[in-house]
């Protein structure tokens, strides 16, 4: 069997002095298919070269790639004595769709199973989730401390019209708690209405609603979604925001205007505008964010965001600027560059950020990356994303497919991934 293996090394510097404050290391291991089938992590806290807790996965697949099993185990000392073991066993039917999930935990490693929980699931012919059964056995005793089953409907298009939530909080067959989502769609399969009632002691009286209301151009483009909530479900709407979007004729999302009412009284309490612009291939060149936070039609911040593409539409630049009282004076600089092979694989991604404006960098992180050859990608080799929408949020970056290693804090450091074997 061709395997591939992927070792990733993440060396953190807190404060930006070139001194590792602490270190993490990842070695996965592929099948051909991409399937993991071994990851190691091991993690050295203080960065002084010992290893402080390793943990590792193993698992295991049919012949159609579905996921048999998954074992994980901790050894919260690194020093081979494992402190907890977690085990999860699947099936399926012929058509590939999940039938049963068993999940035992040993959280002392004792050999002795401390928790168990089961889904089951149906489907109709179409392959649609009919319903999804999880149970919880919190001692392993075989008895049900905790029951919630979710029941789909759908249309003759595969659409789904009804959501019921129950829940059953002590697994005495009693239902404790009840939601129903109700779904409408035009004939082209746009969700026109989705409405959510809870019966938070399904008692059947309703104790709050929601409903959301989209309308759309005839592209499918989405114009306006309204979001109404009646907290206490006495027909009264209590919290009103509206969702107004524009396109041009590419489908490239132009405005995005959010508008918040909430105390529904038909008077905007806060606005905020987004506008983006955009090249011939439609890679996104600029956008600008305005908030107006009390709706008095004066701009109180403004958020600008520059990138730059290669020719083929990888993305080299990302400069964002911030303006916090909108008076020309930027506030927080912040910047990200990406270079790339010959064959569009990433190899770098720095972040700078400048977080007075004054010309000096107050935090950095580098991001290599390495291949097995030239052209070939690893299997399973991580994608990044900036997840920034101003200056003071954090997590600032995330990882977003299955195989994602860190949400970065908001800390000075400087990240490595060195080496593919």
């Amino acid at each position: 069997m061709t395997t591939q293996t992927q070792i990733i090394t993440i060396n953190t510097d807190n404060n930006g002095d070139d001194v590792i404050d602490s270190r993490k290391s990842e070695t996965k291991t592929y099948d051909g298919r991409g399937n993991l089938l071994v990851g190691v992590e091991e993690s050295d806290t203080n960065g002084d070269g010992i290893v402080e807790y390793r943990n590792s996965t193993t698992n295991t697949y049919d012949v159609r790639g579905n996921l048999l099993t998954s074992l994980y185990e901790f050894d919260s000392g690194a020093n081979g004595s494992i402190e907890r073991r977690d085990l999860v066993t699947n099936t399926y039917d012929r058509r590939g769709n999940q039938l049963t999930s068993v999940q035992e935990y040993d959280f002392d490693f004792d050999n002795i199973i401390d928790q168990r929980d089961l889904v089951t699931n149906t489907y109709d012919r179409r392959g649609n989730q009919l319903t999804n059964l999880f149970e919880r056995d919190s001692n392993a005793d075989d008895i049900i401390d905790f029951r919630r089953i979710d029941t789909y409907t759908y249309d003759s298009r595969g659409n789904q019209l009804t959501h019921i939530y129950e829940d059953d909080s002590n697994g005495d067959h009693v239902i404790d708690k009840r939601d129903l989502t109700t779904n409408t769609y035009d004939r082209r399969g746009n969700q026109l209405t989705s409405l959510l009632e809870v019966d938070s002691n399904a008692d059947d009286v309703i104790d709050f609603r929601n409903v959301r209301t989209n309308t759309y151009d005839r592209r499918g483009n989405q114009l306006t979604s309204v979001d109404e909530y009646d907290y206490d479900a006495n027909g009264i709407i209590d919290f009103r925001a509206t969702f107004t979007n524009t396109y041009n004729r590419r489908g490239n999302q132009l405005t995005n205007l959010i508008e918040v009412d909430p105390n529904a009284d038909g008077i905007i309490d806060s606005r905020d505008l987004t506008t983006n612009t955009y090249d011939i291939w439609g890679n996104q060149l600029t956008r600008i964010r305005e908030s107006d936070p009390n709706a008095d039609g004066i701009i109180d911040s403004r958020d600008l965001t520059t990138n730059t593409y290669d020719i083929w539409g990888n993305q080299l630049t990302s400069i964002s600027e911030y303006d916090e009282g909108v008076n020309g004076t930027i506030d927080s600089i912040r910047s990200e560059t990406n270079t790339y092979d010959i064959w569009g694989n990433q190899l770098t991604n720095i972040i700078e950020r400048d977080s007075n404006a004054d010309g000096t960098i107050d935090y950095r992180r580098e991001i290599i990356y390495e291949y097995l050859d030239g052209s070939q990608s690893v299997i399973g080799a991580l994608t990044f994303s900036a997840g920034i929408n101003d200056y003071n949020n954090s997590p600032i970056f995330e990882i977003e497919n299955d195989n994602s290693l860190l949400a970065t804090e908001d800390l000075d450091f400087i990240t490595n991934i060195s080496e593919f074997i």
